[in-house]
C-alpha cells in the first residue's frame, strides 16, 4: 500500500506534534535551513528597501508640498498685483477730482479777486471822476 502526499499532508495537520517534530529535523539539516532562509528571506523587506520606499514618499512628499508652496505664492503674488492695479486707479481718480476742485477753488478766488476789486474800485473810481 501506497501513500500519497496528500494523506501525508492530512496526517501531519492532524497530528501538530508531529509537525513540529518534523519542522525541527528539517531546520537541523544546513542545506534545507538554508533552502528555507532564502524563500522567506524574498518575502521580507529589508531595511534598505524600507529606507528607500520612506526616501522616495519623503521626496514625493516634498514635490507635492514645494508645487502647493509654489502655487500658492503665485495667487497671492496675482492678488497683490490686483490690489494695486486697484489702489492705482483709485489714486488716479483722486487725484483727477482734487484737479478738479483745484480748479473750481482757482476760478473761484479770481471771481472774488474781481468782485472785491470792482467793489472797491468803482466807488473810488467814481469819486475820483465825479467827484
Amino acid at each position: 500500500m501506497s501513500v500519497t502526499a496528500e494523506e501525508i499532508v492530512k496526517l501531519f495537520e492532524k497530528d501538530k506534534k508531529s509537525t513540529k517534530k518534523l519542522s525541527e529535523l528539517l531546520m537541523t539539516d544546513p542545506e534545507i535551513r538554508l533552502s528555507i532562509i532564502n524563500s522567506i528571506i524574498r518575502d521580507v523587506a529589508t531595511k534598505d528597501y524600507v529606507d528607500n520606499k520612506f526616501q522616495e514618499l519623503k521626496n514625493y512628499i516634498d514635490e507635492k508640498i514645494n508645487d502647493v508652496s509654489e502655487n500658492i505664492n503665485q495667487r497671492i503674488n496675482d492678488v497683490s498685483e490686483n490690489i494695486n492695479q486697484r489702489i492705482n486707479d483709485v489714486s488716479e481718480n483722486i487725484n483727477q477730482r482734487i484737479s478738479d476742485v483745484y480748479g473750481i477753488v482757482k476760478a473761484s478766488l479770481v471771481a472774488i479777486v474781481v468782485t472785491l476789486a470792482s467793489t472797491i474800485l468803482t466807488p473810488l473810481l467814481l469819486r475820483i471822476f465825479f467827484g
